[in-house]
């Protein structure tokens, strides 16, 4: 009884410490949702796999999703750069990030990613992506016309639907 005792307050205390560190992390959605509008500038700073930007006002890590990750991107560690975006304490998501001649966009202004495409998947496939691994505007690659009429119905590989194809069946209430 004893023995049990003492392991169910181990394995709750287990519990308990992991919760504890596992809300550490700040996501970009997060940083984004509840960040204020802001323009920082200052040198780009590579740190074990996250890109920052340190101001005069402090030192920022720069939430930029998947893209932020990618190793073809073609920021420069110690370059300057121009950053707006929401910043929430030591974090930015930006909307745009300036350094040499070339401005690089993330986020939108009414808080999406841009890496999430515009809706209906258009900017969902491996093809959409440019040289440095940003996504096309959805507006620039409008969605192509199935054979039913509807825009946008071909799914990822090409196909129809085959929901698409079908009549719909009377039911109550319709």
């Amino acid at each position: 009884m004893r023995t049990r005792t003492v392991m169910m307050v181990i394995a709750i205390g287990a519990v308990l410490a992991s919760g504890a560190f596992a809300g550490d992390e700040i996501l970009g959605r997060d940083v984004a949702r509840g960040g204020e509008l802001r323009t920082v500038s200052g040198s780009l700073l590579y740190d074990r796999n996250e890109w920052f930007i340190d101001a005069s006002s402090g030192t920022f890590e720069l939430h930029m999703g998947p893209l932020g990750h990618d190793e073809g991107l073609p920021f420069v560690d110690g370059s300057a750069a121009v950053v707006r975006g929401f910043a929430l304490g030591e974090h930015i998501a930006p909307i745009w990030v300036a350094t040499g001649d070339e401005t690089y966009e993330f986020w939108f202004e009414q808080r999406f990613p841009r890496w999430a495409g515009e809706g209906a998947r258009r900017n969902a496939d491996e093809a959409d992506r440019d040289d440095y691994g940003a996504r096309r505007l959805a507006m620039d690659d409008p969605a192509p016309a199935s054979s039913s009429g509807f825009a946008g119905g071909f799914d990822r590989d090409g196909f129809e639907p085959a929901y698409r194809n079908q009549t719909q069946r009377p039911g109550r209430g319709r």
